[in-house]
């Protein structure tokens, strides 16, 4: 009798009963966000824009031909009336070495390593700009040579400055076509100024 009656008494304090309309009016309150936690999600979204941007989502599109020419243009202009003198030091300073001249062959060393300089920021300049779409490999006839042309004025210049005159002016003489075919490259793209930026090494 005493667990009948612990269990009638017992039961209905144990057991609460759930209102379905309260429960559910619980469920669709809204949580309250503090300001604090506000300011830190606008950051954090701030932040994934930025991002995103900083990736490529606010790169331009791509430039037309006649607009990648006018800047390749203008680039080989400045390059040429640079480098076209250093380039006649060049030839003339490796005829004066060739005869056995030593300081010739000093100024020569300091000639090519200027030169190699200049026609390396150029290049850089060159690279740099973004190019029309479907045009890369056109534009590489002109580049890849043009790069091959600098590597070999730079080798030239540490080959003068070890000893090595022969060696340097063979690279210079193997120099050549691949500027011819630079020139050739910018001819066919179209690039007028680029194409004497190198005639004197031709």
């Amino acid at each position: 009798m005493f667990e009948r009656s612990f269990g009638s008494e017992v039961a209905p304090r144990v057991v609460k009963r759930v209102n379905p309309a309260a429960s559910s009016r619980a469920q669709r309150r809204p949580e309250r966000v503090s300001p604090r936690r506000v300011n830190v999600f606008a950051l954090l979204a701030i932040s994934g824009l930025l991002a995103l941007s900083g990736c490529g989502g606010g790169r331009s599109p791509s430039p037309s031909k006649s607009a990648y020419i006018t800047k390749a243009n203008a680039i080989c202009q400045t390059a040429r009336s640079q480098t076209a003198p250093l380039i006649t030091q060049v030839t003339s300073l490796a005829g004066s070495v060739s005869s056995g001249s030593p300081s010739a062959a000093q100024r020569l060393a300091a000639t090519l390593t200027h030169l190699h300089a200049v026609a390396a920021g150029y290049l850089a300049q060159l690279e740099r700009l973004q190019q029309p779409s479907g045009d890369h490999a056109a534009i590489e006839q002109f580049l890849t040579p043009l790069a091959q042309v600098v590597d070999a004025i730079g080798k030239a210049a540490a080959a003068v400055g070890s000893g090595q005159l022969p060696a340097a002016l063979g690279l210079l003489e193997q120099a050549a076509p691949e500027a011819q075919d630079a020139t050739a490259g910018a001819q066919a793209y179209g690039m007028r100024q680029c194409e004497t930026v190198l005639a004197a090494l031709g």
